[in-house]
């Protein structure tokens, strides 16, 4: 198959703008630290949890989702019926969330003030029901929200479209595109849990800084050093032979021999690192490097205690 010159030009202007691995990894370690940010904060709520919003760096593995999530409501954004019909309501029409589940949907704005948030009586069902109304009018709901009713049928029909495509997402859409500390949460596998309850919180906070610094070293990713051996040396062969010869039935291979050696060889290396007081690699670069861990971070965070010592 021929490609043309545009789509060429097309192809590695998609390449150029894709991020390497080294800025996806720097943007997942930015992500880990905003959520330790907001939740190494003694007495925070689910409610606070709900409600910290931040946009995803941009090379953040969450910046799709908060792409889409913009990419779908800026059609009616940009409409002008729509702005005009939240300017109406002194609402910023900028401030849209869409939040719907398998039974329902609402549309949100907020006020100018900002300090109401104004459901708006925008679906079709609901267009139905209000648009024999010769004005529009705005009252309140049980929860005290400003309730918009009767607008222009161009924001139903496009109301319409929005809803079709977004049928198979359940949540909170902004048209920010910023996402809540709790998807981000959820993303990056993290059970709920209560932070009311001290111990379930101090165990989700030291597996979130865990996750973290297994990012930051890059374990499982790379190449398993424990497992690396060095080529067989001609005295590794003489070994071997002279030693079926001495003893036929021994088992040992020529790659089980050279994994001893190998393993011999890095013991010897420490041991000549180490001064002849210590007897614990750990402890002696721990000494070194961070004095200041205990006994109970070692047990809880061993990777974090890992992390700062390299």
């Amino acid at each position: 198959m021929n490609i043309t010159t545009s789509e060429s030009d097309a192809l590695h202007s998609e390449l150029d703008l894709a991020p390497t691995d080294s800025m996806v990894h720097k943007a997942m370690l930015s992500d880990y630290d905003w959520m330790l940010s907001h939740l190494d904060t003694a007495g925070i709520s689910l409610t606070q949890l709900a409600t910290v919003l931040m946009a995803p760096h941009p090379h953040s593995p969450l910046t799709p989702t908060s792409a889409r999530d913009q990419r779908l409501l800026a059609p009616l954004l940009k409409l002008p019926a729509y702005r005009k019909h939240c300017h109406r309501l002194e609402a910023n029409p900028d401030t849209l969330v869409l939040t719907r589940d398998r039974t329902a949907v609402e549309y949100k704005v907020t006020s100018l003030d900002g300090k109401k948030k104004i459901v708006l009586n925008i679906l079709p069902d609901q267009f139905k029901e209000t648009i024999s109304l010769a004005h529009l009018t705005l009252s309140e709901d049980e929860n005290g929200e400003g309730v918009l009713a009767a607008p222009d049928s161009t924001i139903i029909n496009l109301v319409a479209t929005i809803n079709l495509k977004t049928a198979g997402i359940e949540g909170v859409i902004r048209a920010d595109g910023q996402l809540s500390l709790v998807q981000f949460i959820n993303y990056y596998g993290i059970a709920p849990w209560d932070p009311a309850i001290t111990k379930e919180h101090q165990a989700r906070l030291n597996l979130i800084k865990e996750k973290r610094a297994c990012l930051s070293l890059q374990l499982g990713m790379g190449i398993d050093i424990s497992a690396c051996r060095r080529s067989p040396t001609d005295e590794d062969r003489e070994f071997l032979a002279n030693l079926k010869l001495a003893s036929p039935t021994n088992p040992i291979t020529l790659e089980g021999l050279v994994a001893i050696n190998s393993d011999n060889d890095i013991i010897k290396t420490v041991k000549r690192f180490l001064p002849a007081t210590e007897k614990s690699l750990f402890h002696y670069l721990k000494q070194k490097t961070s004095p200041t861990i205990t006994v109970e971070n070692e047990k809880n965070i061993p990777t974090v205690c890992l992390e700062s010592i390299l």
